[in-house]
């Protein structure tokens, strides 16, 4: 489904370590705060200006997209599975939106066993073959 080979086989261990955390109920964010506020339209625009709950809130919903996004993109361009989903996604959405890997804001997609920096404080984070 992705072609022969070294590359291809890493570029499906990549595809299925970003897919896995499209299934994990909360993506590691407790959205209790925002479940019981802001209810009127009015409100509700006001909270996601300034309420840093709600900005939280959007945000890691955009970096929850990322994952499906960076998944698809990871796999080799010809690949009968990324052009597969490329296909049906676009049936869903009515276009390319939504194709395009995430880059924004140190969103980008990080080859297996790179070195990635995690906050301010020196912390680094390197995720091996086995996820």
């Amino acid at each position: 489904c992705v072609g022969p080979g070294a590359a291809a086989a890493a570029a499906l261990r990549t595809f299925e370590r970003l897919l896995m955390t499209a299934g994990e109920h909360t993506w590691g964010w407790d959205g209790k705060a925002v479940k019981r506020k802001s209810w009127t339209n009015e409100a509700l625009a006001a909270s996601r200006a300034s309420d840093p709950d709600f900005i939280t809130a959007e945000q890691t919903w955009r970096e929850q997209r990322a994952f499906l996004r960076n998944a698809v993109a990871a796999l080799p361009e010809g690949a009968a599975l990324r052009r597969g989903i490329e296909s049906e996604w676009r049936a869903i959405t009515g276009g390319d939106a939504g194709l395009a890997p995430y880059t924004a804001e140190g969103g980008a997609v990080h080859p297996v066993g790179e070195e990635v920096p995690c906050g301010p404080d020196g912390v680094t984070v390197r995720i091996g073959e086995n996820g």
